[in-house]
């Protein structure tokens, strides 16, 4: 009876979700979503346990840095620009972490339009919160928005993953997470890390510092009493901005980064 109780809360998720072009026609700002986006391997490393879409990054396919994931309500379109195919996350979110964006990562309050276009853009989507938002989600062909905020792990409700030579296959986060892969993070040099649950939300600004020496125990396999020293030392020499850039290298989101490394401060400076 669990189970179909469970399978049932999902449909009804889903069917909350389900996006169609007269919702985003006229978007309210706690509508909830199902968008995709496409990656690959070595890049979802760093999103799977949670990740701060306000963090500023590099782009795969040229142009500026900017903060924000681009996301699709289009499958075909996330798969376009994924790595071959290999991964596409399906994920759960409000329309008010959704921007409008242009193809540079620039959201629409960060464009210089002209009155006209405003005008234009106001004109055809009236009773949507955001017009440049349902605009551009709704554009051919290739519909999209920029995800800013927090985005916490269970807010990824499934993973497609293309193994080389095989067909996609669709998988819940826990079970592709159980798979057992490895990647380097980022690509490049490195080791090789397994694809895993680390049983922590990286996004999560709200730990306390116990739970923060529980967390650094968690991610780095050393007992809390080694963490617990180690904070307590740097937390004598570092500023702020440099415990927040610590914290980071762990893969903790800035927003995260910043509130731990003022607690921690707080607590042995």
């Amino acid at each position: 009876m669990r189970h179909i109780a469970s399978a049932t809360r999902v449909v009804r998720r889903y069917l909350k979700a389900s996006i169609s072009e007269q919702k985003i026609k006229n978007l309210r700002p706690n509508d909830i979503l199902i968008v995709y986006h496409g990656t690959g391997l070595q890049d979802s490393y760093s999103l799977l346990n949670g990740f701060d879409a306000n963090t500023e990054h590099s782009r795969l396919y040229g142009g500026p840095k900017h903060k924000g994931l681009f996301i699709t309500s289009n499958l075909s379109v996330a798969e376009r620009f994924s790595h071959r195919g290999e991964i596409i996350l399906e994920i759960i979110v409000q329309a008010k972490n959704l921007h409008g964006v242009d193809f540079s990562g620039r959201i629409g309050r960060e464009q210089d339009m002209n009155l006209s276009t405003k005008k234009w853009i106001q004109d055809n989507y009236p009773n949507s919160f955001r017009p440049y938002l349902s605009m551009t989600m709704l554009q051919t062909p290739e519909p999209q928005a920029l995800l800013r905020g927090l985005v916490r792990p269970r807010q990824i409700l499934r993973v497609r993953y293309k193994a080389y030579g095989k067909e996609p296959v669709w998988y819940t986060r826990k079970e592709f997470l159980s798979l057992g892969l490895e990647t380097v993070p980022g690509g490049g040099y490195g080791s090789q890390k397994k694809v895993e649950d680390f049983g922590v939300d990286l996004s999560y600004p709200g730990y306390s510092v116990e739970e923060i020496i529980t967390n650094l125990s968690l991610l780095t396999k050393y007992p809390k009493e080694r963490i617990f020293k180690t904070l307590e030392h740097r937390a004598k020499v570092f500023g702020h901005d440099q415990m927040t850039e610590f914290l980071m290298r762990f893969g903790f989101g800035v927003t995260a980064s910043r509130a731990m490394a003022k607690k921690i401060l707080d607590r042995f400076s």
